[in-house]
């Protein structure tokens, strides 16, 4: 199998799991990616917060807004300047990462339970080299 086809795969069932994930949680997969990308205990401004998410800022806060209005998100505004909002996760946002993360780890231990010894160590290696090449 050559390496293009192997990543096409895996992102098929991490594809899957993100879909579980989606219907379960009732997220379209932009919002799912934007409550990934935010810590726990993170504030950033919204125009980071689209450049996390690898989206314009006129796409990201458009996502923001839907996950604020969900009540996943709460807003800052800063006293310094009006047009500048803060974003970090509500407490209910912090309750949705925390299902997420959980869901997450279930995939992640169904991988894991499959690799002997010190196999889970060196496929996590390789991947991590795979991500810097590309």
């Amino acid at each position: 199998m050559r390496i293009i086809e192997a990543i096409a795969v895996l992102k098929h069932f991490c594809t899957n799991n993100d879909e579980e994930i989606r219907n379960e949680l009732k997220l379209s997969p932009a919002e799912l990616h934007g409550l990934m990308a935010l810590d726990a205990n993170e504030e950033i401004s919204c125009q980071k917060l689209s450049k996390k998410m690898g989206l314009s800022i006129s796409r990201g806060s458009r996502v923001i807004s839907k996950l604020v209005q969900k009540g996943y998100f709460s807003e800052n505004k800063l006293e310094s300047d009006k047009r500048c909002i803060n974003i970090k996760l509500s407490k209910e946002g912090k309750k949705v990462k925390i299902k997420i993360d959980d869901m997450m780890d279930k995939c992640e231990k169904r991988i894991m339970s499959k690799l002997k010894g010190e196999e889970a160590e060196e496929t996590i290696t390789v991947l991590e080299k795979l991500i810097k090449i590309m």
